[in-house]
């Protein structure tokens, strides 16, 4: 018989407000606070954090029944430690410094509550780009995506840097 060794699965000590601890596995620090996460994504969470659905308002859902593009969210409030995941997708962290960002909507784990979102209409792109629809988020705070593997993810760009990823970033 042999023994598995458990150590791979401690808890990673958490460097901030976010910490992966593994690829695939997000850990939320809140601190009477709130977040908003992709409706089905909490995994597990300690302390004293309570969770509504949040529908976005009566404009994002017009748009979202009309593009089909968006994202079922729910909001996550309170002191404790939420941990998040997705069909094992691997997670980036991405902070938007007062800039603008846009993401194919499957692609969403979590946002802060200050970040602003709308869904929008992606100029000159076709349908081989995730649609013609994406979420836009802007301002400053942090956005976790899960993006999908393959050739129909776009590229991501900041400072005129070109680089892998989801969305397109944008200074103002």
């Amino acid at each position: 018989m042999s023994e598995t060794n458990l150590e791979q699965f401690r808890e990673v000590t958490p460097a901030g407000r976010f910490t992966l601890q593994n690829s695939s596995l997000l850990k939320v620090r809140l601190d009477n606070d709130s977040i908003q996460a992709k409706l089905g994504s909490m995994v597990a969470y300690q302390g004293d954090v309570r969770f509504e659905h949040q529908g976005g308002g009566l404009g994002r859902f017009f748009k979202k029944a009309l593009t089909g593009e968006g994202v079922k969210l729910m909001s996550a409030t309170g002191v404790g430690d939420l941990f998040l995941a997705q069909d094992s997708r691997k997670i980036m962290v991405i902070d938007l410094d007062n800039e603008r960002m846009t993401v194919n909507g499957d692609s969403i784990l979590a946002f802060e509550g200050n970040v602003d979102w709308d869904i929008r209409r992606v100029e000159g792109a076709g349908r081989m780009a995730s649609g013609l629809f994406n979420v836009a988020f802007e301002g400053p705070g942090w956005v976790l995506i899960q993006p999908s593997e393959g050739p129909t993810v776009p590229e991501h760009t900041h400072g005129g840097e070109s680089g892998g990823g989801v969305g397109s970033l944008f200074s103002d």
